[in-house]
């Protein structure tokens, strides 16, 4: 065991620190509070005693190959913010001791804070944050579980030209915040269009935690695209829907992730989210067919909110 990356509690158990840096205020704090949730809860397993739940270290208290060895999460606040994301990671590395870095959900906090961990020598685990760019920067430090949004938005076309004739859909207008997220879903987004003949009408870009979109909600109205494609994070896209609706459109809104699937999202607009079509990475259907997941996703439902933070900092 290395004695730099673990700490030892009152009771001898050996501790693994890791930092963990989400927005948990501001704009995206809900999607900041649902993470929080989904790593306590990840972290509950590892530390106690699961027997019947099928995961690896579920049935032991702690980590076996490490003396029993528990995590310890300490979160830090990024608000969203790349640099307070970036000053939160010096923060989390130097004062609090933590041997690994997680995160952050915005990809423009995990690039800035990536570099941090990077400099220091400090693996950065990215969780959810999907722009290509995170992981072509020839880093050795930062390591990414799912897949990047140039992976999906392919998936996203073919899905669009398996209905393209039925529906007669040709045109495209997108619209994105301008973040590293935004930026590269766009790219993505173009050329995807242009290999398969589709016609981008407008490419609208905003700035991120804008407070007014009518300016681009007008413009994609003028330019009535067969379908809409977003990009934009929670606050962003109540306001993107609560525009559309202020001008009397209803577009085919095709989104990639984030705002569009966040809970705040569904609970705030009700069935004014109708019409939005969004890739997931994960869908409730599949705890059909995966005992791991049905078990996990009762035990989210059960805990889901009401996790207490395992040290919030």
């Amino acid at each position: 065991m290395d004695t730099a990356t673990t700490a030892t509690s009152e009771d001898g158990v050996p501790v693994i620190k890791i930092g963990a840096i989400y927005a948990l205020t501001g704009p995206s704090a809900s999607t900041g509070i649902d993470q929080q949730s989904a790593i306590n809860l990840g972290v509950e397993i590892v530390n106690g005693s699961f027997p019947d739940v099928p995961m690896p270290f579920a049935e032991t208290e702690g980590i076996p190959s490490m003396n029993g060895a528990k995590i310890e999460i300490i979160y830090a606040n990024s608000e969203g913010d790349p640099e307070k994301g970036a000053s939160e990671a010096e923060r989390l590395i130097e004062e609090e001791g933590v041997c690994m870095l997680m995160g952050s959900y915005q990809s423009s906090v995990v690039a800035s804070a990536s570099q941090v961990a990077e400099r220091k020598g400090i693996p950065f685990f990215v969780v959810e944050s999907s722009s290509p760019s995170l992981t072509e920067r020839g880093f050795k430090y930062t390591f990414r579980q799912g897949a990047h949004d140039a992976m999906v938005v392919e998936s996203i076309f073919d899905f669009l030209d398996s209905i393209r004739d039925t529906y007669d859909l040709n045109t495209i207008s997108m619209l994105y915040e301008s973040s590293t997220y935004g930026m590269d879903t766009a790219a993505a987004w173009q050329d995807n269009a242009d290999r398969r003949g589709y016609t981008i009408l407008d490419s609208i870009a905003y700035p991120t935690n804008t407070t007014n979109v009518t300016s681009e909600i007008q413009r994609i109205k003028a330019s009535d695209p067969d379908i809409m494609m977003g990009a934009s994070y929670v606050s962003e896209s109540i306001l993107i829907m609560n525009t559309l609706k202020e001008q009397n459109y209803t577009a085919n809104l095709v989104a990639n992730n984030t705002g569009y699937t966040d809970s705040q999202y569904f609970t705030t607009l009700g069935e004014d989210v109708e019409y939005t079509i969004s890739r997931l990475l994960y869908c409730s259907d599949i705890a059909e067919t995966n005992p791991r997941a049905a078990v996990i996703e009762e035990m989210s439902l059960i805990r889901h909110t009401y996790c207490k933070p395992v040290k919030s900092s």
